[in-house]
């Protein structure tokens, strides 16, 4: 509980405070920007919900679900949560099938989530800067795990070629295509021999 920051909407994954990352790194992550602030607006009733049951500060914000003699189920009822941590993956993975099962969806693993997050992302113009951006609040170190793996990795040379041509006829309506300076031009020009 104490890792979410519910006025900056900021949650410190932070390996010294117990909470578990790939290779303990500490993730400083922000909500995505995707067009649909349900997902967003549901983990802070959440959250408040927690916070007026007498959560405390070291309770997991998703706390393992409560038996009937305590013992931990893969049903998920915010009526019978406890303050303890999951002791691994296995239930939170049975929850998303079973969720997914009753919206008659095939199974969608839990961190497939991130993959359509990046995928929304990368269909918007982003900057080189909020790339990078994108790829730390994922906790990646290098944009290419970001945008190859989770993005737009397996491209085929076709679906490239479909992209460039789409970018002459944006950049074409949008004048907001690179410009080459009159130098450039005439370095070019030379390079291909016409005059």
């Amino acid at each position: 509980m104490k890792n979410f920051d519910k006025e900056k909407r900021l949650v410190d994954q932070n390996p010294g405070d117990g909470v578990r990352t790939k290779n303990s790194k500490k993730i400083l992550t922000a909500f995505f920007p995707i067009g649909w602030d349900a997902p967003e607006r549901y983990f802070i009733e959440w959250f408040e919900y927690l916070e007026k049951k007498g959560c405390r500060s070291d309770d997991p914000i998703f706390p393992a679900t409560l038996g009937e003699i305590g013992s931990i189920k893969s049903a998920y009822s915010k009526e019978r949560v406890g303050n303890n941590f999951w002791s691994d993956t296995g239930a939170a993975r049975k929850i998303f099938e079973k969720r997914c099962k009753n919206a008659n969806l095939p199974y969608f693993h839990p961190h497939s989530f991130r993959h359509l997050v990046v995928n929304i992302m990368s269909k918007t113009r982003l900057t080189e800067e909020e790339k990078r951006a994108i790829s730390l609040n994922l906790g990646h170190a290098n944009v290419g795990t970001t945008f190859g793996s989770y993005g737009y990795g397996s491209m085929s040379s076709e679906n490239a070629v479909e992209i460039v041509q789409k970018l002459k006829d944006f950049q074409n309506s949008e004048k907001g295509g690179p410009e080459l300076t009159e130098e450039e031009k005439a370095i070019l020009t030379r390079l291909i021999g016409r005059r």
